[in-house]
């Protein structure tokens, strides 16, 4: 059975599921990055794997930014913690995705992620 079609499953039984979209840390994708906020926030591109399962099971979406785990636990050859640096994690409002085509539903998500980085904090 593949990954998505599992966590599928888990949702479709009242189960919860944690997808990072964008498949890896933001400063890897940041050239990439087709998505930004009002106060220059980027994001990489979303993968439509969430938007998919969001569509398909009416799961809800519970947005979250996590922002500074560069600084926390870098991407070097020597990748020690760094536990006395700043990560800051935003929680935005459960939602149901609207759009009718995967690429809809991941330009709503990508919109609800970048919404929370324009909170005052």
């Amino acid at each position: 059975m593949s990954t998505v079609l599992a966590l599928r499953k888990i949702l479709e039984n009242g189960g919860r599921v944690l997808i990072f979209p964008e498949g890896t840390r933001t400063f890897k994708a940041i050239e990439k990055s087709t998505v930004g906020s009002t106060n220059s926030k980027r994001l990489g591109k979303l993968k439509d794997g969430a938007a998919w399962l969001a569509m398909k099971t009416n799961a809800k979406i519970l947005p979250i930014w996590v922002e500074g785990t560069d600084k926390v636990l870098p991407n070097n050859k020597f990748p020690l913690p760094r536990l006395w640096r700043r990560m800051t994690i935003s929680f935005g409002h459960p939602f149901l995705v609207r759009g009718n085509t995967r690429q809809e539903a991941t330009l709503e998500i990508s919109q609800s992620l970048l919404a929370l980085t324009d909170e005052k904090r």
